[in-house]
């Protein structure tokens, strides 16, 4: 049994290290505010602001076999890090492919160049995220040097997702019956998704093997195309596709890619071929990682929709309102 502390476990991806890591036998403490959401039935909460000075005075004292940092605040981070870097056997940052500059060849690996570190003292939000998590990388490997692990994850998708990007194809599909649903004309782009829950046990069999360095994690290609047809197929679609034109939907307000008004993984222009869409992921394959098929992450999805209520407000995507809108005025043009 290992002694795990993850600082975070109340949302998405820490919850889902700290449920596995309970399912494993594994002694678990989560360190977060505890404000979005409560740990897994077995975890420990300890409450802290991790922008008080004082936030790790509850776990300082203590040894830990693994510590597990996903946030992307480098203020954090290097508090953390320092603060209790001595009393961990192996430290996990959490980065993510957001890291790598623009410009790499396709199918480059690990040692692709990154973007500048986000300047010490500089306020850290979505507009630098990438830069932050640089930083933050950096500043861990400062504290706690070859002990220390750096996957760098692709999109993440799965049940309880709080983007609702992946999850809106299929949950849109099921719903719509036989009715039209609204797809952009991006046939050939690269959709990547990984299932949270594949990522996060390669993780812990990753943590507990002992592996250091930085090590990419990415889900298998498939076109944009492909991606719908599947999802179309898991939710039981039958109606319409209506694929309006990147250059209309632009005159339209739309959305690229995820946020309010959205249509999910839609980039309209030339389609990427460098940097993060075609990053290699062979080293995490190499290093044991297995990913199920992508339809059943699909069908996994559809059944979290419907518990959390496939009509709530949604991080991504278009209301059944906003679509039926677009669907008739493109048709009436």
């Amino acid at each position: 049994m290992a002694n795990v502390l993850i600082l975070g476990g109340t949302q998405w991806l820490g919850r889902t290290l700290a449920e596995l890591s309970l399912s494993r036998g594994d002694a678990v403490t989560c360190l977060a505010r505890g404000e979005s959401g409560d740990v897994p039935e077995g975890a420990r909460l300890i409450r802290a602001d991790r922008r008080g000075v004082d936030a790790y005075r509850m776990v300082k004292d203590q040894d830990w076999d693994s510590v597990i940092e996903v946030s992307w605040q480098p203020a954090w981070v290097q508090a953390a890090a320092q603060t209790l870097g001595e009393r961990a056997k192996h430290w996990t940052y959490i980065s993510s492919i957001s890291a790598y500059a623009p410009g790499s060849p396709v199918g480059s690996d690990e040692t692709a160049r990154l973007l500048p570190r986000l300047l010490a003292g500089s306020r850290a939000d979505m507009s630098v995220y990438g830069p932050a998590k640089v930083a933050s990388e950096q500043v861990t490997r400062d504290a706690v040097g070859d002990r220390l692990f750096t996957p760098r994850p692709g999109i993440l998708a799965g049940p309880g997702d709080p983007t609702d990007r992946f999850s809106y194809w299929p949950a849109r599909f099921h719903t719509a019956g036989e009715g039209p649903v609204l797809v952009p004309d991006n046939p050939d782009l690269n959709v990547r998704a990984l299932d949270v829950r594949d990522f996060s046990e390669w993780v812990l069999d990753s943590i507990a093997a002992g592996l250091t360095g930085p090590v990419n994690a990415v889900g298998e290609d498939i076109s944009f195309a492909d991606f719908i047809a599947l999802a179309r197929s898991v939710g039981g679609h039958t109606g319409d596709v209506v694929t309006p034109t990147s250059q209309w939907l632009i005159h339209q307000s739309v959305n690229t890619s995820s946020g309010e008004r959205s249509l999910p993984w839609w980039h309209p222009g030339d389609i990427p071929t460098d940097g993060t869409m075609y990053l290699s992921g062979q080293a995490a394959l190499d290093a044991g990682m297995t990913r199920r098929p992508l339809r059943d992450t699909l069908a996994d999805c559809i059944e979290d929709e419907r518990e959390r209520g496939f009509d709530r407000e949604r991080e991504a995507g278009l209301t059944r309102g906003e679509e039926t809108f677009l669907i008739d005025r493109w048709e009436t043009r």
